[in-house]
């Protein structure tokens, strides 16, 4: 029952960062060059040990509901599927020598803070990097593209390290 009620978290969860993304993130006019995205959160805090192709498969469904939303033609679901991709990869390389319990996910109070930064960084530019080059699908504009990730990169990971930060537990101590 606990795995049901934590699927049911995750899938409400992810409604709320669509929500959020749609009505209040998507309609700020912060610049041309800042476009923050928080959506891909949901995919960082999923469970370490998440079969891969569950994992990627997770990321088209969640990235294709921004789609569908956002009218983009399938450019979020791309990105999303390439994070989910990376993340496995990423992960292997940043694990502690202790290694990770089976049940945790990626967070804050489990990995401790400049993990997290680290992780998020990585996959939120690389997320960004795939999202906004595909958009223009040119190089032609290589340089005002590459500031629009970076700037964009930065602000994403600053609300989604908040997010983390909001939606962290404690941990139950023994």
């Amino acid at each position: 029952m606990s795995s049901g009620l934590s699927i049911l978290s995750y899938i409400l969860g992810y409604f709320g960062l669509v929500l959020f993304q749609v009505l209040v993130l998507n309609r700020l006019e912060l610049s041309f060059y800042i476009n923050p995205f928080i959506y891909p959160f949901f995919i960082l805090v999923l469970p370490f040990r998440m079969q891969h192709w569950v994992l990627m498969l997770v990321a088209f469904l969640a990235g294709l509901l921004m789609d569908v939303f956002c009218s983009t033609a399938g450019i979020h679901a791309a990105a999303l599927v390439f994070l989910a991709f990376v993340r496995p990869y990423l992960i292997n390389v940043i694990t502690p020598k202790g290694g990770y319990e089976t049940e945790d996910r990626p967070g804050i109070r489990g990995q401790g803070f400049s993990w997290f930064l680290l992780y998020s960084i990585v996959l939120v530019f690389l997320h960004h990097f795939f999202y906004f080059f595909l958009e223009v699908f040119s190089l032609t504009s290589a340089f005002s593209t590459l500031g629009k990730v970076f700037l964009s990169t930065f602000v994403s990971t600053i609300l989604i390290v908040l997010l983390a930060y909001l939606f962290s537990r404690e941990r139950k101590r023994a």
